[in-house]
């Protein structure tokens, strides 16, 4: 098979829109689990019949259960996934880890595709997923084209590219800003898309720029088919669950006539594709090497993306999935012996899929006997199924005699029974049943204090205080005193060029007597592992369940933070059963998003990062966010911190081993006082602060 067009089917609507205008496998979500709650979505009977739809006209179907799952949620997780299973899914797209652990340790007889929600965007990246149990990887869309390719050539695990619709701001799975604001988490399937806002950006205090600077626009990669094609990648998936079906109808229409022929998108197509649905034309974006306020659009809201559709070309796009089309028609084989005094048999074939049935016992014909033409025109009814008659063989006795009637039930039980065959061809008998981890943290009596530093300054203030941990930045242990608590800490994004630097950074780590590491990009994770590190996971692997706990265990983690969208009761259901200690922020500002798309950048209009000055994007309500800066990759930090140095006691009952304060814009006297406040547990709260996820948890 050639490389493989996914398309989205958010509703029965757009899943035939997407089968019939051409798709070779399409991707949908369960009531459940799915990272698009307010799409329509199926329950598992309508997942059946999709299957069996599906599967008639050799269509795959992948379901998305490609959420973060909190440990209450795992039963239902796992007994989902065995319905989908035996409804005759294809292949499941997952970011949990836990629950992907389940289902592998269970025997899961399809495929595991990591999501895109797992943030993979590195070789090494690429290199655990596969080494994990996934088959394919679904590549974030922040790549360019070398490094998606290098992924494709390199590792034995099937790659799947984005190349239509909308675009997140943040790497998907690394966005926290809806939960924070909200409470509604991306991570969850719940994403209130507040980037879509618009936002002011300062520079040292100074208005520099009002516009929607984080809204992109969508993304459409059609003069890239033919090297898609050539560069290895295997499956093209185009956007869109939320969308309609007359959307899906046309995206999937032009991408699959560019496949076909191997070549790009005309210009006529492009039309279409911008009349059907459009924030301000498209872009190639990172694929193509561009950045900056070219890919976004900033100037307006989205009021505007239905505003050029074309009432006529909705219809004839409807007019391509109406009921009774049939654009992907199987070719059948039938052959039928007519012998008198013996019951009509007939045989039907469809590639490697037989079929036999039984008539009515054929008479001695009294008057007309029944021809051969007869009864090829009978057999070629099939007008209301997808098979067509490409050959038919006739054994036909003379003056034999079987009525229209008997022919017409012949045909119509070889179509069933062929449908039946081949559409319930990829259900499975399968079922899995949640074990819950046995063992798990006690509540900690001395839990311990961890500190985590961005500059050496304040790292150097903790330098004879008896913190657990102290986390530094990577880059400045060439330069540091090394202690026996000292643990060196990496950025989450690392691309290839980055991920090199971490390597020596690595190497420098080692040679200067550091022996642990701190990381949440999985790729490096892997390197540090191999190079004999101690390692600790941080909140960017979003473990919220005691079974992800278990995955990072047996991986080698000594200590994991968990996600930072539990809650206090999720907290305590996840280390009543972690094999592996536990750790929270329990004071700092959180990382809301990961940005590829410098957004100084964008909101100046041009490269214009000016050496020690502040950047602080703020929202209509003036909470005021920094932007911090790695290269051209932006964070994004709340804009008022976690606090809960006087809630210490409800942090030891959560069964943690250990409250981390993150320390980064605080000055280092600050940062000791900070410190000192949960050491005695008699802190008071600042003037404006937040308890995080503690008490509210997130959709």
């Amino acid at each position: 098979m050639g490389i493989e067009l996914l398309a989205p089917a958010g509703s029965k609507d757009a899943l035939q829109a997407a089968v019939q205008n051409g798709a070779d496998a399409v991707y949908l979500g369960l009531q459940a689990f799915g990272a698009r709650q307010y799409a329509k979505n199926f329950d598992v009977e309508s997942l059946r019949e999709a299957a069996v739809y599906c599967h008639l006209r050799d269509v795959q179907i992948h379901v998305a259960m490609n959420t973060l799952i909190y440990d209450r949620e795992l039963p239902q997780a796992v007994q989902l996934a065995s319905e989908a299973v035996r409804a005759g899914a294809d292949a499941l797209i997952i970011q949990d880890l836990g629950f992907a652990k389940v289902l592998l340790e269970a025997g899961i007889p399809i495929p595991l595709h990591a999501s895109t929600q797992m943030t993979i965007h590195n070789l090494e990246g690429a290199r655990f997923a596969q080494q994990t149990g996934f088959r394919r990887v679904v590549l974030a869309r922040e790549l360019p084209r070398s490094e998606i390719e290098t992924i494709s050539r390199e590792i034995p695990i099937e790659t799947e590219v984005f190349v239509h619709g909308a675009l997140c701001m943040s790497y998907s799975g690394q966005c926290l800003l809806s939960s924070m604001i909200g409470g509604r988490s991306g991570n969850r399937g719940r994403c209130a898309q507040p980037c879509r806002l618009p936002y002011t950006m300062l520079e040292d205090g100074k208005n520099i720029g009002q516009g929607y600077w984080m809204s992109p626009k969508d993304l459409r990669l059609g003069a890239y088919i033919p090297e898609l094609v050539a560069m290895g990648a295997d499956s093209l998936k185009i956007e869109g669950r939320m969308k309609s079906a007359a959307y899906v109808a046309a995206a999937t229409k032009v991408y699959r006539s560019c496949i076909d022929e191997n070549r790009a998108i005309t210009p006529q197509e492009m039309q279409l594709l911008q009349n059907v649905f459009s924030r301000d034309r498209f872009t190639e974006a990172f694929y193509a090497g561009k950045t900056g306020r070219g890919i976004m659009k900033t100037e307006s809201s989205n009021d505007d993306i239905y505003e050029k559709q074309n009432p006529q070309l909705l219809k004839a796009l409807q007019e391509t999935y109406a009921p009774g089309v049939e654009n992907r028609r199987k070719n059948m084989e039938v052959s039928i012996q007519i012998r008198v005094g013996t019951p009509l048999t007939a045989t039907a074939r469809c590639k490697e899929t037989e079929v036999i049935c039984t008539g009515q016992v054929v008479q001695q014909a009294t008057g007309n006997p029944v021809t051969r033409e007869m009864v090829e025109t009978q057999l070629r009814k099939l007008g209301g199924s997808n098979f067509m008659l490409q050959n038919l063989e006739i054994e036909l006795e003379e003056n034999a005699f079987v009525p229209k009637s008997a022919l017409n039930a012949v045909r119509r039980e070889l179509v069933e029974q062929l449908e039946t065959k081949i559409g319930t061809h990829g259900q499975k008998q399968w079922n899995a049943v949640y074990q819950p981890q046995k063992s798990g943290q006690t509540a900690q009596k001395n839990m311990a204090i961890t500190v985590w530093t961005e500059t050496a300054a304040q790292a150097a203030a903790f330098a004879d205080l008896p913190v657990a941990r102290l986390y530094v930045p990577a880059d400045c242990i060439q330069n540091m005193e090394i202690s026996e608590q000292m643990v060196a800490y990496f950025p989450m994004i690392l691309r290839e060029e980055a991920m090199q630097r971490a390597k020596e950074q690595l190497q420098v780590c080692q040679q200067r007597g550091v022996r642990k590491i701190a990381a949440g990009n999985v790729g490096l994770l892997l390197q540090a592992k191999e190079m004999g590190f101690s390692l600790i996971g941080t909140a960017d692997l979003n473990v919220g369940n005691a079974a992800a706990a278990a995955f990072w265990k047996n991986f080698g983690l000594e200590t994991v933070e968990v996600s930072r969208e539990l809650n206090l009761r999720g907290i305590e259901a996840l280390t009543g059963r972690s094999p592996l200690a536990v750790e929270v922020t329990g004071y700092g500002k959180t990382a809301l998003m990961k940005i590829e798309n410098c957004l100084v950048q964008v909101a100046k209009n041009g490269c214009g990062c000016a050496e020690g000055k502040q950047y602080v994007l703020q929202d209509r309500k003036g909470a005021k966010m920094r932007v911090a800066r790695d290269g051209c990759v932006s964070t994004v930090y709340n804009s008022v911190p976690v606090y809960m140095a006087d809630r210490m006691q409800a942090l030891r009952r959560s069964g943690v081993s250990a409250v981390k304060l993150v320390f980064t814009e605080e000055s280092p006297q600050q940062c000791l006082e900070i410190y000192q406040e949960f050491v005695s547990g008699e802190g008071a709260p600042p003037q404006h602060y937040t308890r995080g996820h503690f008490y509210r948890g997130a959709e």
